[in-house]
């Protein structure tokens, strides 16, 4: 199985070597701190409209963008749901990666449970 996924990888990789356009927006995610190699193939093969939509579209594409449950006059909470839940948990393993590595990234992560608040919410678990 690792040497079928390795292969895999390689072929991800190939081809995004062998196109100008992917191979420059692959270095423009990797330049992202948190963001490696495998989370670049991820967004590159699972969002091919990543930078020809805005990033409203992207977000809702991903599952992270929240909607409203409102009716009439009654303001409901925001949720986050639906969406392409496997690259919802690669982009939540590079958050959890950036917020390691950079120090603005990492208070910005632990304010919440400074305030007393919940934290985090966790990725959809039953597709990792």
């Amino acid at each position: 199985m690792d040497g079928q996924i390795q292969e895999v990888d390689d072929l991800l990789a190939q081809h995004i070597d062998s196109d100008l356009g992917l191979k420059a927006q692959a270095g423009r995610l990797i330049s992202v701190q948190g963001v490696g190699p495998v989370t670049a193939m991820a967004l590159l093969s699972h969002l091919p409209a990543l930078g020809r939509v805005s990033d409203k579209e992207i977000s809702a594409l991903v599952g992270v963008a929240p909607f409203a449950k409102d009716s009439g006059t009654r303001q409901g909470r925001r949720t986050i749901r639906g969406g392409r839940i496997a690259v919802r948990n690669v982009l939540y393993m590079a958050a959890v990666t950036a917020s390691r590595r950079n120090p603005i990234l990492r208070d910005f992560h632990q304010a919440p449970h400074h305030q007393g608040q919940t934290g985090q919410a966790r990725p959809d678990r039953r597709h990792a």
